[in-house]
């Protein structure tokens, strides 16, 4: 769709306006494009957190695996749900600040690369939630891999808060690190989970043993 409209339209169609018929309000088509896609996302959000107030209040405790016993999940299940969501907002609300408090706009000059390890982390965090739910055990989303994850950004927005004017930090290194971290923490993530399955399954990956292919 997207080279379809570039091919019909132009590069120029997202950056074209729309006027109002008073003539006092333009805006562009990326501009458009983005309220409807940010619109959606609030409908889909409320529409999720609906769906998982009704499903921690009504199904009890039980709905909420070995930690049936605590205080938070007996009084506040909603809120015990809440915590799970933990490190989706902290990575978020990270990666929001550096992109606003970049010194040299990291973003405009490493989009791509940006994105990837955005990319990275979100299917980190989403994949995990994925395989608990496909295999019905508890989500448990903080994680050994997570420490570095966290702890590189934290580390380095320490040492530039502490030495600022002293030490002059290099973004463009700092990016190409955290896209590194962000790639081995996921291959580790899918390495051991075809591990798992294989030996669950008790299957080879990738190749069939000679016998099978005899049978």
């Amino acid at each position: 769709v997207s080279d379809w409209l570039m091919e019909s339209f132009g590069f120029n169609l997202w950056f074209a306006e729309e006027v109002s018929s008073t003539g006092t309000i333009a805006v562009a088509h990326n501009g458009i494009l983005a309220m409807v896609c940010a619109f959606l996302c609030v409908v889909t959000l409320i529409n999720h957190t609906t769906n998982v107030y009704k499903a921690v209040t009504t199904s009890g405790p039980k709905g909420h695996g070995k930690y049936t016993e605590t205080w938070l999940v007996r009084k506040f299940p909603f809120t015990h749900a809440c915590t799970r969501l933990i490190p989706f907002f902290a990575f978020t609300t990270l990666a929001v600040a550096w992109i606003l408090m970049s010194p040299t706009d990291i973003l405009t000059r490493y989009p791509r690369l940006m994105f990837w390890t955005i990319g990275l982390l979100f299917a980190k965090l989403v994949t995990h939630l994925m395989i608990a739910h496909l295999c019905a055990v508890e989500y448990h989303p903080f994680r050994r891999t997570l420490v570095p994850i966290f702890f590189f950004p934290l580390h380095t927005t320490l040492t530039w808060l502490l030495q600022q004017g002293e030490v002059e930090l290099n973004e463009d290194v700092v990016v190409v690190e955290f896209f590194l971290i962000a790639m081995a923490a996921y291959v580790h993530l899918v390495f051991g989970c075809i591990q798992e399955f294989k030996a669950v399954l008790g299957i080879h990956c990738f190749y069939i043993s000679k016998q099978k292919q005899v049978k």
